[in-house]
Parts: structure tokens; C-alpha cells; sequence
């Protein structure tokens, strides 16, 4: 009949398709060295999907400092013998513990790159064989306990499930996301103590990609007394930047031009409220993809608590073409109480986004920075829940990664920085930046940007 038909041409052009791929092998073959953007990358296993599509998994191995390119983890995974839970929040959120990172890249039946197929995972164990599934799913089966850090638990006696070096023979099925592009950072907060020199709250990010996008900057003082907020900043100054050259500035929002397009994009980013009559200072407006750094000084050289805000009001990116912020950092004073450093920022899709949040203080002095905090503890929360915490020191494990996202030398294994790598759910979260011991001030440094 007609369907047995259609099962047949399309086994036959998956077998063409698997011969024509064989003819490439020094381009895409298993064990070889493959084209530019898979240079020195060896590809464990391919499979030819129904639809005539090539689909290759890469096995990477952090080998000493070299860690071979891997793009963010943003992907929905169905076990076929074991429960996972709903959430993708893992139960390490060093990511420690994962032995592989599992990178998969898609050709369309025509032979190009597709750049929004996301399909990637740490795996702890490794991996013996890949197959593709009629739903465009493919499933791997190997040695493996986890993935992304969520158990792979068994719920019952399977006889084909045996155990093997103290690792679980497994068997998952991976949905790809084929909107992974939707899932991205979309603001940075932060509060702190502003002052003269030094003390100056200064925030910075990085827009990626080949559009423009429409960003919304605040310097929030006044406003804060309603958060009962003791010593807020009381005529806050913001200042954005590209390079050396100011592209935008205000020190009252009321002054600001096209009022109703301020409002709408602060709402619409869920931006600190503004009232009539409060001068806090806010501004939006088009930039081009580039590194850009926000000031939020002082109108009148006093001190105050002040809140520092940069939020992407542009439309969801549909592909990784389009413009997208992939960092942020904020660096001010680390006092105690009140006055600690904070940095708030969004993810906003439908799946999780791995990030990689640094903390610098000891670094900051081989800048020249000589009032930095000497020691640095962060701790991640989403609302007043802590999720977990990074002492001083921890930026030793996740070196490789580190290296990898910031450049080489941006912090040493041995100092008393911080890091953690997280793989978080799309919502807002918050970073608290404080000494080791409650005696230790001076001027910190938070970074968030998207990992591998």
C-alpha cells in the first residue's frame, strides 16, 4: 500500500544519504578531523534520521586546560527504563561529577549546518551507541547514572539492566529543542553601596549576534526608600557606554523623551517600578552588538544604596543569528548587611540555561583595583531560597570552563575568587556577593554569562 511504500523511499534515501555521508568521511566520518567549525573534534557516533538529516554526537573531554567548544545546554530528556524528575535542576549544581559533555550537531538532508538544533547534556558515564527514532528523537544507550545531574534511579527489576563498574547500563531518549535559541538571558540587577572613585557601581554586558536590540538602563536611589531600604542613593547618574564613548545618559526619568515607550519596555522586562516625583534615572535604546559598560554615579558626590538595572526589551531571538545578551557583570563596594553586593538577573524561554557566575576580588588587585575584597563567597537564591553556595576557592574545579567563557588567565586556581557553573530553569535568581568572614570588605566583581 501507499504507506509501505513511503516506509521503503524513505529507508532507501536514508541509505543513499548514509552512503553519500560515507564519501565525506574526512569531513564528518567517525575517529577523523572534520570541517572548521569541528576542527580536532572526534565524533563518536552519527545516525541518518528518517527525515534524511545526519545527526553526529561529539564526546567531549575536558584534557588538562583545553576544552573543545561546546554551545549552551538547553534540551528536554525523556528516559525510556528510568523516571526523571520534571525539573531540570540538577542535584550538583557545580556540574560535578559529569564525565562527559555530550555536544550533537545536525545537517539538514541538504548537507548544511543547523544552528538552532540544541541537543547537548553532561553525561556521567559515557556513551556506546546512537540511534535515531521516527519522531525525530534519537536515543542513546551506555553506561551512564546521570544526565545534566539528574539520577537516572531504576524504579524496577529490568533483566537487561545489570550493573557495570559501579556504573548503570541505560537506555534515554533525547528531544531536542528546535527553539533553543528562545531560551537566553534577559537583565541584569544590582544593588551596592555608591561612592566616589572606587565606589562607583559599575555594570557591564555583552550583545552577541548580527541585530540590534533594544536595551532599558536604570539607576534606581530614591525609589529604593519604599523597600525600606535605610541610606538610598539620593540623585543617581546613569551612564551607558561603548568603549569610551556615552551612547546614553539620565538623571531623572521624568525628563527622559517617548515616556510611553520607556514605560512600556520597563514593564515589559519587569523593571523596578518608577513613580512620579521620585528621581530615579532611566533611558532605552538601540545597540548594536558589542561589549557595553553602565555607570551609576552620584548627581551630588553623596553615598547611598543604589540599584543598577539593564534589561533586553527586544523580541525573542529566532535563531542564534539573531541578537542576543550572553553576559553580564556588575562590580561595587561588598560591605555587610545591607551593603553587600548583589546582582540579580532573568532567564527567560521554555528550558533550562547552563550559566557560569564568577566572583573576583583578589583578582581585581592585579588590576590595580587595591581596595578589592580579599575573599569571596557567593550565594545563588531564587526568591529567598537558597540554592546553593561557592567559597573561596572553588574556581579550581571549573578552571577549564572558566578559561574557556572568560580567556585564559582571567582567574587563578589558587586565589581566593569564586566560581560555580549552574544549569538553571527559565525565572529570576539572584547573586549575594560577601567576604568569607563577615569582617571582609572592599570592592568585589559578579560575572554571568551563558556556558557551555
Amino acid at each position: 500500500d501507499f504507506a509501505e511504500m513511503a516506509k521503503k523511499r524513505s529507508l532507501w534515501r536514508a541509505r543513499k544519504l548514509a552512503s553519500y555521508y560515507e564519501q565525506k568521511e574526512c569531513e564528518l566520518g567517525t575517529g577523523s578531523t572534520y570541517s572548521p567549525d569541528l576542527q580536532g573534534v572526534r565524533v563518536a557516533h552519527k545516525t541518518v534520521m528518517q527525515d534524511g538529516s545526519l545527526i553526529i554526537l561529539i564526546q567531549n573531554h575536558f584534557d588538562g586546560d583545553v576544552l573543545i567548544p561546546h554551545v549552551p545546554s538547553t534540551i528536554d530528556y525523556v528516559p525510556i527504563y528510568y523516571p526523571m524528575p520534571d525539573s531540570l535542576m540538577p542535584d550538583s549544581p557545580d556540574g560535578s561529577g559529569a564525565d562527559l559533555f555530550i555536544r550533537t550537531k545536525r545537517y539538514t538532508p541538504d548537507g548544511n549546518y543547523d544552528p538552532d538544533f540544541r541537543a547537548d547534556l553532561d553525561v556521567t558515564g559515557y556513551i556506546n551507541s546512537m540511534s535515531g527514532l521516527s519522531d525525530g528523537s534519537f536515543k542513546l544507550e551506555g553506561n551512564f547514572t546521570a544526565i545534566n545531574g539528574v539520577q537516572c534511579v531504576p524504579s524496577i527489576e529490568i533483566p537487561r539492566v545489570k550493573s557495570s563498574q559501579n556504573h548503570l547500563e541505560a537506555v534515554a531518549r533525547i528531544v531536542p529543542d528546535r527553539h533553543a535559541s528562545a531560551t537566553r538571558l534577559v537583565g541584569i540587577s544590582s544593588r551596592a553601596v555608591v561612592g566616589p572613585d572606587s565606589e562607583t557601581l559599575i555594570t557591564g554586558f555583552i550583545v552577541t549576534g548580527a541585530t540590534h536590540r533594544s536595551i532599558v538602563i536604570s539607576g534606581i536611589g530614591p525609589g529604593l526608600a519604599s523597600q525600606a531600604v535605610a541610606s538610598p542613593l539620593g540623585s543617581p547618574v546613569v551612564t551607558l557606554y561603548a568603549g569610551q564613548d556615552p551612547r546614553m545618559s539620565n538623571d531623572n526619568w521624568e525628563t527622559f523623551p517617548d515616556q510611553q515607550i520607556l514605560r512600556a519596555l520597563r514593564a515589559k522586562t519587569g523593571a523596578f517600578p518608577l513613580s512620579q516625583g521620585i528621581a530615579d534615572a532611566s533611558a532605552f535604546g538601540d545597540i548594536s552588538p558589542g561589549a557595553y559598560t553602565m555607570l551609576i554615579t552620584s548627581k551630588t558626590a553623596q553615598n547611598g544604596v543604589a540599584l543598577a538595572e539593564a534589561y533586553d526589551g527586544s523580541d525573542v531571538p529566532t535563531s542564534y543569528a539573531d541578537g542576543r545578551v550572553t553576559g553580564f557583570s556588575t562590580r561595587g563596594k561588598v560591605g555587610i548587611g545591607e551593603n553587600v553586593l548583589i546582582a540579580g538577573f532573568a532567564i527567560d524561554g521554555t528550558n533550562s540555561k547552563r550559566v557560569l557566575i564568577c566572583g573576583s576580588g583578589p583578582a581585581l588587585k592585579g588590576l590595580g583595583v587595591q581596595e578589592a575584597i580579599s575573599t569571596v563567597k557567593l550565594s545563588l537564591y531564587q526568591r529567598d531560597r537558597l540554592l546553593t553556595v561557592a567559597h573561596p576557592g572553588t574556581q579550581k574545579d571549573l578552571m577549564p570552563v572558566i578559561d574557556y567563557v572568560m580567556g585564559k588567565d582571567h582567574l587563578s586556581p589558587d586565589s581566593n575568587d569564586t566560581a560555580m557553573c549552574v544549569t538553571l530553569l527559565p525565572g529570576a535568581y539572584s547573586v549575594v556577593m560577601s567576604g568569607e568572614t563577615e569582617s571582609d570588605t572592599g570592592v568585589g566583581l559578579i560575572e554571568v554569562f551563558e556556558a557551555p
